[in-house]
């Protein structure tokens, strides 16, 4: 496990040229010229518990380019604390202005907002700094993903036996005010939406108004209304059952997705359509190549927001309100909204990391499929109404959850909405997973009563050289292994 951002051999090499310290914030011209270093970058930093004995053990500072995390133990009494840092021989540091020395000055940490860190040749550097309350050996997990895959701000909640034991924001929701995440900050569940919508229909089937074996397409269809005539043969075969499975079966020209914007001539056929109109473009104009086959398929989830509408003869989310989130106690998850400037007041930003836009998907196409947003501590409220608790009542019935969480006859790694099996993590009852530009989620029920959840405002598109000392990591296997030690923990 990484302690520190890896710097310090680039700091030396400046040293030794007596350059100046590198980044957008390099402050000052010198002044002292000659052979005064210029070397202030912040190479390490710590809090060690000889120096901090109410601490009871060491914590580190992750360093992101001009970013530092910090943790203080959750249990810890102390108001004042001693940084042990390095950033170069000879170079002051000043926290808030006040000029600190390195394992020895004591300052009220948790209200420092800036490092700056000044050369004997004059120059300086200026640091964030965020420093929080919680469990090290979880926060470093973050951090660690954090910095490697230059995440601005994560939020993560755990439960254990149906009641949250830790619950944590990390770095910025919002970049340009320095509004910082919490537990309670809304992100993007992207593809972790298709869950929730599978619950949904779940308890339309408990209702009586729906059968998992019902005909969804054609004449005596539960959606009809799109149109009998010119459908592609097989369509009016898709069962509900199928759709929830990813195996209703149809393939699309260039293996495009027609529920989300792109450039090819085949996708931008579906630009600027409703998704009634998108659905019945697919039924009447593509083809299926049969419905034994796995095949991962945003336009299931599509139909299945449809069907909950006409079954209901309610909007989705008004559906959701009434029946899933309302009884499972949820207050604060909702349909995302489109554009930046009509975001929840406490939602974060979206951060993408390619040429994409973080805010170029039509939420009034992808809500079912995946267009919900929530809080990663609303999102284990409402995981301990569907994971056969017994302290909080579940909102379905023990054989409608065995229905939902069966897996598929023909793919044994996806259920009805959640994938399940995962050779790697048997401990895993059930989990999804969630990708947007500007967003990467992930949520797990775990078979020993341990729940988690992690949301990130960013997404990149590279694979990491080593994460948690695993070569060869991208961020979507990262939230893998970061949940898997975060679950590991003794909770």
């Amino acid at each position: 496990m990484k302690k520190f951002l890896c710097v310090a051999l680039f700091a030396a090499a400046v040293s030794m040229m007596l350059a100046g310290c590198s980044g957008s914030k390099d402050e000052g011209g010198g002044g002292g010229g000659g052979s005064e270093s210029r070397v202030c970058t912040i190479s390490s930093l710590s809090l060690e518990a000889k120096d901090n004995p109410e601490m009871g053990s060491s914590s580190y500072g992750y360093i992101n380019d001009n970013l530092i995390y910090l943790t203080i133990p959750e249990k810890s009494p102390a108001i004042k604390y001693v940084l042990t840092f390095n950033n170069g021989t000879g170079s002051k540091l000043y926290a808030d202005g006040q000029e600190i020395v390195s394992g020895q000055t004591a300052i009220e940490l948790e209200k420092v907002k800036e490092l700056k860190s000044v050369a004997p040749a004059g120059n300086s550097l200026t640091y964030d700094i965020i420093v929080k309350r919680g469990i090290s050996s979880i926060d470093k997990i973050v951090y660690e993903l954090m910095t490697t895959y230059k995440v601005p701000g994560v939020s993560v909640s755990v439960s254990k036996d149906e009641q949250l034991v830790y619950s944590a924001g990390y770095g910025y929701a919002n970049r340009d005010t320095k509004e910082r995440v919490t537990s309670k900050t809304l992100f993007r569940l992207a593809s972790m939406s298709k869950s929730q919508t599978a619950i949904a229909i779940m308890t339309l089937i408990e209702q009586g108004k729906l059968r998992i074996t019902d005909q969804v397409f054609g004449k005596g269809g539960v959606l009809e209304y799109l149109g009998t005539e010119g459908l592609i043969p097989g369509a009016t075969s898709i069962s509900i059952q199928q759709c929830l499975e990813h195996m209703s079966g149809f393939r699309y020209t260039n293996d495009d997705d027609p529920m989300f914007p792109g450039t090819s001539a085949y996708i931008n056929k579906y630009d600027n359509k409703s998704v009634e109109e998108r659905i019945k473009s697919i039924i009447t104009t593509e083809k299926i190549t049969g419905t034994n086959e796995y095949y991962y398929d945003n336009a299931n989830f599509a139909i299945l927001g449809l069907v909950i509408e006409k079954v209901s003869g309610m909007k989705y989310e008004d559906y959701m309100k009434k029946y899933v989130w309302g009884p499972a106690g949820v207050t604060d998850i909702h349909v995302g909204r489109t554009n930046k400037s009509d975001k929840y007041p406490n939602e974060t930003i979206y951060y993408p990391q390619n040429s994409s836009s973080g805010y170029g998907n039509d939420f009034n196409v992808i809500y079912a499929l995946g267009g919900l947003i929530a809080s990663t501590d609303e999102l284990m409220k409402l995981m301990a109404t569907v994971d056969y608790g017994t302290k909080v009542p579940d909102i379905l019935k023990p054989e409608t959850l065995d229905l939902m969480y069966e897996p598929s006859k023909y793919y044994s790694r996806y259920a009805k909405g959640w994938r399940v099996g995962h050779p790697n993590f048997p401990q895993w009852a059930s989990y999804h997973t969630g990708n947007l530009s500007g967003t990467a989620t992930m949520w797990v029920r775990g078979a020993n009563g341990v729940n988690c959840v992690i949301v990130c405002n960013s997404r990149s598109y590279f694979t990491a050289n080593s994460f948690l000392s695993i070569k060869n990591v991208d961020i979507d296997d990262a939230l893998f292994y970061a949940l898997r030690d975060i679950h590991r923990y003794s909770w």
